[in-house]
């Protein structure tokens, strides 16, 4: 499915343009509760909707919960709405998305997971990012939790037919949203670029999503306007992983953010240096792309090269990159014991770490626990000197 997408301040006024094309007859409008209003979005967009009937949808959680898409079904069903109109994080878009999904079936929703989204049910899909990090507004992914765990419900045709990306939007972020949303992407750059589906294409969005994080997430964290360079930088991360999905670090992270209540970025970004470090010391015997363990560790050096940093310090200038950001990545300074540790990755996502280039197994787990704390390599060869 294609997709137009359009950069730039005051880029939704050609909205107008599109809704007149359109001409629904009752919009569904999903937002954040305050940050419509705090973004400056509301005042550009209202004044587009003022002769539309619509309603505005924002009683849902951070990381939707099943029971918040069973809500906005009703209300978008109740309402007779043909299309759908997303402005704010990725907790927004997705929750869109899922209400798009589910839209015409049945409950317990929990039974159409591995369903597909049928043609008499899809609405147009618009979409306005307000933060810069989950990239949701260029994947047709949707992620939802049930019961504490995270599931991800795939259709290409969740994929947004249109997006407006204002910048602007992004400036009312606090300091800690611009860092949790700018590591989402920056991770999920580096994973889609080291993960077993990647392919030409993937390669360019995901060079793109780290190149503007490293090089603008500080900045913006220091006071500098680059809101552009990060809406970017989410931009293409979402179109890399829309192509190869997450891997390793993202597999692990959720049991973090649902037990200790870690921000998902924050979360991810806990397990990157170990699995660069695990990566580098992949074999022959544990290698899980295709393309051979040679091409993985070919990946890896390309990585450096796109952060300018040498390769045998990889880890540590990621590591330092995190400290520049002032974000935790020491499990005892966030209070996660080892049995925390364990019970927190118990429920990876397994779709996730299938994935990744190189096989993980149950003492795995433990290392990264242990170089975690030690805040150093973990070789495999000596980690044993450290349990």
């Amino acid at each position: 499915m294609s997709q137009i997408v359009s950069f730039g301040l005051d880029t939704i006024n050609s909205l107008e343009i599109f809704l007149n094309e359109e001409n629904p007859q009752s919009i569904f409008l999903v937002t954040g509760k305050k940050s419509f209003t705090k973004c400056g979005a509301e005042d550009k967009l209202l004044p587009i909707l003022k002769d539309y009937n619509y309603t505005r949808f924002y009683d849902f959680e951070e990381n939707p919960k099943i029971e918040d898409v069973e809500k906005g079904v009703d209300v978008f069903n109740n309402h007779n709405c043909d299309l759908i109109i997303a402005v704010g994080g990725g907790s927004a878009i997705d929750i869109a998305k899922l209400i798009l999904f589910f839209n015409n079936k049945s409950k317990p929703f929990t039974d159409f997971f591995k369903s597909k989204l049928n043609k008499q049910d899809k609405y147009p899909l618009l979409v306005m990012p307000t933060t810069a990090g989950s990239g949701s507004e260029a994947t047709h992914f949707a992620v939802v939790y049930v019961n504490n765990i995270k599931f991800s419900i795939a259709d290409y045709n969740l994929l947004p037919a249109r997006v407006w990306i204002d910048h602007s939007f992004l400036k009312s972020q606090s300091r800690s949203q611009i860092i949790y949303s700018g590591l989402d992407a920056f991770c999920q750059g580096i994973e889609s670029f080291w993960c077993v589906n990647s392919n030409a294409e993937s390669l360019i969005y995901s060079t793109k999503a780290i190149s503007y994080s490293w090089n603008n997430l500080i900045k913006a964290v220091q006071g500098e306007d680059v809101f552009d360079e990060l809406a970017k930088a989410s931009y293409y991360a979402g179109k890399a992983i829309n192509i190869t999905k997450t891997t390793g670090p993202h597999a692990l992270s959720y049991g973090f953010t649902t037990e200790y209540g870690i921000p998902h970025g924050h979360a991810v970004a806990l397990f990157l240096p170990f699995f660069i470090d695990f990566h580098k010391n992949i074999e022959r015997d544990s290698n899980n792309d295709s393309r051979g363990h040679l091409f993985v560790l070919s990946q890896l050096k390309k990585i450096s090269t796109i952060l300018s940093v040498d390769y045998k310090n990889l880890e540590v200038e990621i590591i330092r990159f995190f400290e520049k950001l002032e974000i935790e990545i020491n499990f005892n300074k966030l209070s996660i014991d080892k049995s925390g540790f364990m019970n927190a990755v118990k429920n990876c996502n397994m779709d996730r770490l299938n994935n990744n280039p190189r096989v993980l197994n149950q003492e795995d787990l433990h290392k990264i626990y242990y170089f975690n704390l030690n805040n150093r390599v973990v070789n495999d060869k000596n980690f044993k000197t450290y349990i």
